[in-house]
């Protein structure tokens, strides 16, 4: 799946591996660090979050 916003690009792989799924996440194009350290915060945050639903 790819999604485009603003000039950036998010890109999001799932992979079956060992009985599970495997997520990866690209979002690339950031227009400066600072965007690049709010959006790593912010995807950790969301891939933990489904990472508790998935488990629970």
């Amino acid at each position: 799946m790819q999604i485009v916003v603003a000039n950036a690009l998010v890109t999001i792989t799932l992979s079956e591996v060992g009985g599970g799924t495997e997520v990866k996440l690209m979002h690339e194009f950031m227009p400066n660090d600072q965007q690049v350290e709010n959006h790593i915060g912010g995807w950790t945050m969301i891939l933990e979050r489904l990472n508790d639903v998935v488990l629970s």
